[in-house]
């Protein structure tokens, strides 16, 4: 198994699957793994849209009028090595979101499909990102993309918010490790044959943490984020698609017919 450190939509990915804590997502991912000959990509599943239980301009009354706290925190993962010191989960993008109840009933149900079905699985970590997404989205679209907060953790294992506007809110962070995983490489006939078929190149092992947060004014709050307390691990696949047939490939001939060439 390898595993490869890269920027991707869930954060920055780490260099050991350690981190992350993929035990239990190589098993899975191995099921996944060997049906790649005959599966597609999975499809993420319908996100709703979602707004704050609050007005957005209660925030920003808030921070308009200096009515504001902090948030402190890191992001660490256990030493692989008995008795060392924890490891920063460097690159974890960490964001304060308005509290919603519909986008928190939205990201328990995504999580509930995972374990249900291998599909919701597969699709969980996606519909997540997007369901984030498309809340952010919408307030942006309300006018208040100041009230959507977002920074990363640094290379000691530290984040901080230093001004948020007093209110609820949902800590949502994120991070990913891309694991190289490859289905089964076609033969030389058979990739001219069938080569419009995706191949699953790996899978990006997602952590996700999620904590609903009170800030009151002139208070500083403490948040450990950890590779034992996330709220959600999943993977995200990444296939590789063929476009349409490559140049001078010879294309399967219908009865009676001679194979034609491009």
């Amino acid at each position: 198994m390898t595993t490869t450190a890269m920027e991707t939509p869930w954060g920055v990915a780490g260099a050991s699957c350690r981190l992350v804590g993929v035990t239990f997502l190589a098993a899975m991912a191995a099921m996944v793994v060997a049906f790649a000959g005959c599966a597609r990509p999975a499809a993420a599943p319908r996100i709703p849209g979602a707004m704050p239980d609050e007005a957005v301009g209660e925030y920003q009354a808030a921070a308009l009028a200096g009515s504001a706290g902090a948030v402190r925190g890191t992001a660490t993962a256990m030493n692989p090595r008995r008795g060392g010191e924890d490891v920063p989960l460097t690159g974890t993008v960490v964001s304060l979101l308005p509290y919603s109840t519909a986008l928190r009933s939205t990201l328990e149900e995504l999580k509930a499909r995972s374990r249900a079905s291998m599909t919701g699985y597969r699709t969980a970590a996606i519909g997540i990102q997007q369901a984030r997404d498309t809340y952010e989205e919408r307030l942006w679209k309300a006018g208040a993309p100041d009230v959507s907060l977002a920074t990363t953790v640094d290379g000691t294992g530290a984040f901080s918010f230093a001004t948020v506007p007093q209110g609820r809110w949902t800590l949502y962070a994120t991070r990913s490790v891309f694991v190289s995983k490859p289905g089964t490489t076609l033969g030389g006939e058979e990739m001219q044959i069938y080569n419009r078929r995706p191949r699953l190149l790996g899978y990006f092992a997602v952590t996700v943490w999620l904590q609903d947060v009170a800030i009151k004014p002139g208070e500083s709050l403490a948040v450990d984020l950890t590779d034992r307390n996330a709220w959600f691990s999943g993977i995200a696949e990444d296939w590789e698609e063929f476009p349409g047939p490559r140049p001078g490939t010879v294309q399967p001939a219908a009865p009676g017919q001679a194979p034609a060439r491009r």
